[in-house]
Order: structure tokens, then C-alpha cells, then sequence
């Protein structure tokens, strides 16, 4: 039982994905899956105070994205 529910969970976004692409481009389908983590995570690092360090290396982060 364990397996089948691991099974639908690790393979359902798949799936939902070769569905999506038939309508729009992958390109979206990529950017939209990187900013539904990013409105997920970034309130949990802020809250859990991760971001914090990241302040020193402020110009580096910058530069890299």
C-alpha cells in the first residue's frame, strides 16, 4: 500500500506535466513550477531566519542570478 501511494505521489506531477505541455509551452510549465516553490520556501527560510546569512554575500547572490 505504502509503494502504491509513493508510486501516485512521485508520479502524478508527471503526469500532469505531459498533459500541460500539450497546451502550453515548457518553458511556462518550468518557470511556473520554480515560482510555486519559491512563494512555498522562501516565507519558510525567512521565518526559519536562513536568509540571514546571505546578507554578507548580497552582491555575489546578485551577480549569480
Amino acid at each position: 500500500m505504502a509503494f502504491a501511494a509513493l508510486a501516485l505521489v512521485w508520479g502524478l506531477p508527471y503526469f500532469f506535466i505531459k498533459l500541460a505541455v500539450q497546451e502550453v509551452s515548457p518553458l511556462v510549465i518550468a518557470w511556473a513550477r520554480v515560482a510555486l516553490a519559491t512563494l512555498v520556501l522562501l516565507p519558510i527560510a525567512w521565518k526559519r531566519g536562513a536568509l540571514r546569512p546571505l546578507g554578507r554575500h548580497a552582491g555575489a547572490l546578485f551577480a549569480f542570478a
